[in-house]
């Protein structure tokens, strides 16, 4: 089986540093909110263009996405889960 690795962007961090050239953004809990449920929508969405492959990979990067709410990150893991064949030796990086 082919093997494939998922980028997943959080584009939030409490402040928007001057040197910083990644998309990022400070907005308020409510909009992160609203971006993590999108966010789930469209990894059930493009999952389904990857039914033939494994993740090798998982990178969490942004932004900065130890800015998200408890439990965030565990919802977004979950749906990865629940929609890709994830390797029980994936990486895993945030």
């Amino acid at each position: 089986m082919k093997k494939i690795g998922l980028y997943i962007h959080i584009p939030f961090c409490e402040k928007k540093c001057d040197y910083c050239n990644f998309v990022s953004f400070c907005k308020p809990i409510e909009i992160k909110l609203q971006y993590i449920d999108c966010l789930i929508k469209e990894i059930s969405m493009q999952s389904v263009k990857f039914e033939d492959y494994e993740v090798d990979t998982i990178f969490i990067g942004g932004g900065t996405p130890s800015c998200l709410p408890a439990g965030a990150i565990n919802k977004i893991m979950n749906a990865v889960y629940r929609n890709f064949k994830v390797l029980t030796s994936a990486e895993i990086t945030i």
